[in-house]
């Protein structure tokens, strides 16, 4: 497994149980995603980013037990461990371990490092194709009806458009167009 690399984009997702009143307390009840906007930190050899950390239990309080709250951390990792172990930096193949430690320290510096450092790390899922590749040049418009299937083939999806959400309802529409025309 490449970690996403070639032909996609992984990402790691760390999950950890944190005291719901020390969320109160730091002022996170708010649904919100917090979004990363800083390249590579020096001492993490540029390896690990942070993309986004939210509170899933904000937003609806089943996902955690009583009392507690869900934190999720999304991590974009690049490369395998023999490219980061020369830079000292965290890739795809990182231990559990490691990846939570550099979480932990990056985290403390948005939500305060005690606070951080109280959670309780739950899980970590690896996903080795996230997103389809994005590299330019990015064609944001790929055809959705499929070449040689005698035009009665569509698809449509966020690999032929911006690897996001609204990405795959535009295409979703392009296909619904070419469809019906």
């Amino acid at each position: 497994d490449d970690g996403g690399n070639v032909g996609g984009v992984g990402t790691v997702c760390l999950y950890f149980s944190a005291e719901a009143a020390d969320l109160a307390r730091a002022g996170l009840e708010e649904p919100m995603l917090y979004l990363n906007g800083e390249n590579g930190e020096e001492g993490d050899g540029g390896q690990l980013v942070i993309n986004n950390c939210c509170f899933p239990s904000t937003v609806s309080p089943s996902y955690a037990p009583e009392g507690k709250a869900l934190v999720s951390v999304s991590l974009v990792p690049s490369g395998r461990r023999e490219g980061a172990s020369k830079g000292g930096g965290l890739s795809f193949d990182s231990s559990d371990e490691e990846m939570v430690a550099a979480a932990r320290r990056k985290l403390g510096g948005w939500f305060g490092a005690d606070f951080v450092a109280s959670w309780r790390f739950l899980r970590s899922y690896r996903i080795p194709y996230a997103q389809p590749p994005q590299a330019p040049p990015t064609d944001f418009a790929k055809p959705v009806r499929v070449e040689g299937a005698q035009g009665r083939l569509f698809v449509c999806g966020d690999s032929l458009d911006g690897a996001t959400l609204e990405g795959a309802l535009k295409s979703g529409q392009r296909c619904a167009k070419a469809v019906v025309s």
